[in-house]
């Protein structure tokens, strides 16, 4: 199974990056998991991207991350 973090860097005042990059890399060390990171751009660009892994029908387990909630 692949695992896809996707960032919203606007989240989290701006440092969503800065503030979830470690947690994500320490979880997936510990589980001893590869992982993919997506810095999102736009609510769309987001959308056609999670569309487009959907569509390649690879096992994927997607998390969105952020900092507001």
């Amino acid at each position: 199974m692949k695992h896809l973090f996707i960032i919203n860097p606007n989240a989290g005042k701006g440092r969503a990056f800065e503030t979830v990059m470690p947690k994500i890399k320490e979880a997936a060390a510990e589980r001893n998991i590869e992982y993919n990171v997506y810095v999102s751009s736009s609510s769309q660009d987001t959308h056609d991207y999670c569309k487009k892994i959907g569509e390649s029908g690879e096992n994927t387990r997607i998390y969105a991350c952020g900092g507001d909630g």
